[in-house]
């Protein structure tokens, strides 16, 4: 079997990142593992996603965050934004 491929979510611990991350988790095969990035990996949310098997990573809302996902061969996969319309 090849080695898994990383797919690291920014903002994993909030609803589309977190249902992202479960997502990739799932999936058939398990060709793909989730790398979590959330700015508090000691929340309950980010706990939960590491007892499923995700890689918790500290990680703010920077350019910091795409250049560390590069250096461990990834590429950041941001969680879509729900913007209301008025």
């Amino acid at each position: 079997m090849s080695e898994q491929q990383i797919i690291a979510v920014v903002g994993a611990t909030g609803a589309q990142g977190g249902g992202l991350v479960r997502a990739i988790l799932d999936g058939r095969g398990g060709r793909f593992a989730a790398r979590a990035l959330t700015r508090n990996p000691g929340s309950a949310r980010a706990r939960e996603l590491a007892a499923l098997g995700a890689e918790v990573v500290r990680s703010g809302p920077s350019s910091t965050t795409r250049a560390a996902c590069a250096r461990r061969s990834t590429a950041p996969v941001p969680s879509p934004r729900v913007v209301a319309s008025g």
